[in-house]
């Protein structure tokens, strides 16, 4: 069985000042994005704000990481765009 592999990617919402940074194993940050983010409500309502996910910017940043690469690259990422963690 072969590792997982990452993305890691960006969504920047109109009228937000600070992007967001992510990775998922998905096989598209657009995928992962519509699946939504429970576990991070402020990030969920931006994007309900916005008019949902037809209305943001998703970048695939790298891909094809393993899961360490991809976290390594994501605090990378998060520091470059002032992120949103």
């Amino acid at each position: 069985m072969s590792e997982k592999r990452y993305i890691v990617y960006l969504i920047e919402i109109p009228n937000d000042p600070r992007p967001y940074v992510g990775i998922t194993s998905e096989k598209s940050a657009r995928i992962r994005v519509q699946k939504g983010y429970p576990h991070n409500p402020a990030l969920q309502e931006a994007i309900s704000r916005a008019g949902g996910v037809d209305h943001i910017k998703i970048t695939e940043l790298e891909r094809e990481l393993f899961k360490d690469e991809a976290s390594r690259k994501e605090a990378y990422y998060c520091e470059l765009y002032n992120s949103l963690i």
